[in-house]
């Protein structure tokens, strides 16, 4: 009988899963990599709807070998017997690599998953002496959190509110006031660093400017300057933003209600789950949860990228 049993829970979405999780890999110190593919970056995913599936596959990376896969999406505990038989037989990655699969399916998930890993691998780097390692960073299109922050007028004095808007990668939001500091201090938790995460700092130049240059000499990576895996931060003007999506209706002379109305409601149509209702909600608030949702288009690849401002 074969070691490897997959379980499988049948829920919507169904999830299944073989082998150890990563909390068990590291409570026996055991070195592993990590490669993801997301269902929404996937045709038959986009195809079928089911964009919120996920792929993780975990391995050594010194030997490549597949040491467990983890699945949530439709179709879950059927494609969990693709890597099955891979860690049955003792295989790599390569397998995935290697392989040939229909076109759309969601199989081909783990070759993509295979990719990301692969990638993960090169982008690792020595840390220097007495210095300890510095964490891999996820690539832009399986990060976890999407922090908007609303940046009007000029840069606001330390410690003044600024809203942000923390959004997950199934769009849903929530509100939170950082009190500002240039560096960017306290601007994301550093657990964020665990699951990945991208800053939106939403406003003109000129009123993120300073908090721009407080994040780079953080170390933080600039969407534009340096490559996308190494990217924490991106740009983006809301008011341009709200000009492109929309411009089908005009609401000049119908007031700031009914403004942030349809403000609202656009994000309401793009998936996003906002803890306030369109009454309640604030400009601000309106502003990040568009400039999270910005860094999200960008990082999966639907938004295009001019001088580090996000474009649609």
């Amino acid at each position: 009988m074969s070691p490897y049993v997959p379980y499988g829970i049948y829920s919507i979405p169904e999830i299944s899963t073989i082998g150890p999780s990563e909390q068990e890999l590291q409570a026996k110190g055991l070195p592993y990599e990590v490669g993801r593919a997301r269902f929404e970056n996937n045709a038959r995913g986009q195809i079928t709807g089911d964009t919120d599936g996920m792929v993780k596959i975990l391995f050594d990376p010194v030997t490549k070998k597949l040491l467990g896969a983890h699945i949530i999406g439709d179709n879950a505990t059927e494609l969990i017997h693709v890597p099955m038989f891979v860690m049955a037989s003792g295989g790599t990655i390569d397998a995935f690599i290697d392989a040939v699969f229909n076109f759309p399916t969601l199989s081909e998930s783990f070759k993509y998953a295979a990719y990301d890993g692969l990638q993960r691998l090169a982008a690792r780097r020595e840390a220097p002496a007495g210095e300890p390692a510095r964490p891999m960073k996820h690539s832009p299109a399986t990060r976890k959190w999407f922090v908007g922050a609303a940046l009007r007028g000029a840069p606001p004095a330390a410690g003044g509110p600024i809203t942000l808007c923390v959004m997950d990668r199934w769009r849903r939001c929530r509100f939170e006031t950082w009190a500002y500091d240039a560096g960017g201090e306290g601007l994301r938790a550093e657990s964020a660093d665990d699951e990945g995460y991208l800053v939106a700092l939403g406003g003109e130049p000129s009123s993120s400017s300073e908090l721009l240059a407080g994040l780079k000499r953080r170390g933080c990576g600039v969407a534009g300057e340096v490559a996308d895996v190494e990217t924490d931060v991106v740009l983006v003007r809301p008011e341009v933003l709200w000009g492109a999506k929309t411009t089908a209706r005009k609401l000049r002379g119908r007031g700031d209600a009914a403004r942030r109305r349809q403000r609202y409601e656009m994000l309401r149509s793009q998936g996003l789950e906002l803890p306030s209702g369109a009454a309640a909600v604030t400009d601000e608030q309106l502003d990040a949860a568009l400039s999270a949702l910005a860094a999200y288009l960008w990082a999966t690849g639907q938004a295009g990228l001019v001088e580090a401002t996000v474009t649609v």
